[in-house]
């Protein structure tokens, strides 16, 4: 069921309190584990540690888990050479979180900096995890090489050397509200670096 909510597919409606509690308890659950040990979560349990966070209004720690999972998540989306596996999972909770988040978090550019070069460098910190199926250690080492590196070129090229002031007026532009971000939650700790 968590699965559906982060891949925004239809839901079945809800089955009694025990099992939705079951569904919340699992989740907090996920979460915790992230925030206690990154080192052994997966992308897709931090992306669902992104949703949960979201869900409870810690918006700016969210944002910061967003960013990690989407790096974290990027070489395995690279050799997934169908397409449908990693790749597709990671494309549709770009969309689903990124959908809610990113909007949110770009009405403060400085703010938005922050979380992204501090999740990159965090990600960064953590052991690259074992190799999906079929992937030698080498081959993932060098992937998860690039795509570190790729998505920190794209920051660099997009929002990293982008001028705030016309960012700021592109979403005036779009009616998306500019200024502090609105009901952070609590400030991100300051080992996520």
């Amino acid at each position: 069921m968590i699965a559906a909510v982060l891949l925004g597919l239809a839901m079945p409606a809800p089955l009694p309190g025990a099992v939705q509690s079951a569904e919340v308890t699992e989740l907090r659950a996920t979460t915790a584990r992230v925030l206690a040990r990154p080192e052994q979560a997966t992308p897709w349990e931090m992306a669902q540690a992104s949703q949960a966070l979201w869900s409870e209004g810690r918006r700016l720690q969210a944002a910061f888990w967003f960013y990690v999972f989407q790096q974290r998540s990027r070489a395995h989306a690279d050799v997934d050479t169908g397409g449908d596996g990693a790749a597709a999972v990671r494309a549709s909770l770009n969309a689903a979180l990124g959908e809610e988040i990113n909007p949110w978090l770009g009405s403060d550019v400085a703010a938005w900096r922050e979380v992204a070069t501090r999740a990159m460098s965090f990600e960064a910190k953590l052991p690259i995890g074992p190799a999906p199926a079929g992937v030698s250690a080498a081959a993932w080492r060098a992937a998860v090489a690039k795509a570190r590196a790729d998505y920190r070129a794209g920051y660099e090229a997009t929002l990293g050397k982008a001028d705030p002031a016309e960012i700021e007026g592109t979403r005036r532009e779009n009616g998306l509200p500019v200024g502090p971000l609105d009901q952070p939650g609590p400030a991100l700790p300051a080992e996520w670096r």
